[in-house]
């Protein structure tokens, strides 16, 4: 398991998304690209997409609590 915290993470992702159209198409595009992921897993088995969605919230509470809580609300709403 990666040992970044959510410092490490935030500021790779700063250096790399410099550009203001990037940041908005991002804004669209990764809650987007997430939903559908999760619904072709869901198509596949709803156990696992509930499992998968268990590791993702838990990777992000393992950077913050507060992070992984708001995940968890988006995680909720998709499912």
């Amino acid at each position: 398991m990666s040992k970044r915290t959510l410092n490490d993470w935030l500021s790779a992702y700063g250096e790399s998304h410099q550009n203001p159209i990037n940041k908005q198409i991002h804004w669209l595009c990764v809650p987007t690209i997430f939903v559908t992921i999760m619904g072709m897993i869901y198509a596949v088995s709803p156990i696992l997409a509930y499992i998968c969605s268990l590791l993702v919230v838990a990777f992000y509470v393992r950077l913050s609590l507060s992070l992984g809580l708001s995940m968890g609300l988006f995680m909720l709403t998709v499912l």
